[in-house]
């Protein structure tokens, strides 16, 4: 992570490159977004349409660490996760890329250096 040109790349079958995260963007973004963080557990019903329940089990996560974070990468506990999201605006509809990564949640304490589990049920 020393070379300022570095960082994450998705490349297709020929090399070229598809998607890029440079260090200085994720080290930025990691840094705001994630330095405090809550995940909370949820289950589904499968019906139609869908119906959540969030709760009770919540983490609370603190500590983001990029080192850890490029770490669970190489591990595979955290995943690239393509997605597009399409919005109707002035008639048209349009395709908004939507890169993301995912952790699941046994995974997500690899990412952080302190996580607290709290179950919602139990506290006053």
């Amino acid at each position: 992570m020393i070379d300022p040109e570095g960082g994450l790349f998705l490349r297709d079958r020929n090399g070229e490159i598809a998607a890029c995260w440079k260090f200085d963007k994720l080290i930025e973004h990691w840094k705001r977004k994630h330095a405090k963080t809550c995940f909370v557990s949820y289950s589904t019903e499968k019906c139609s349409p869908p119906q959540y329940s969030f709760g009770p089990e919540v983490r609370i996560a603190t500590g983001a660490n990029l080192n850890n974070f490029i770490n669970a990468i190489v591990n595979q506990a955290i995943y690239y996760d393509p997605g597009v999201k399409i919005e109707l605006s002035n008639g048209t509809w349009r395709p908004k890329k939507r890169n993301q990564f995912r952790v699941k949640w046994k995974d997500t304490e690899l990412i952080y250096e302190k996580t607290t589990d709290i179950n919602l049920e139990h506290v006053n």
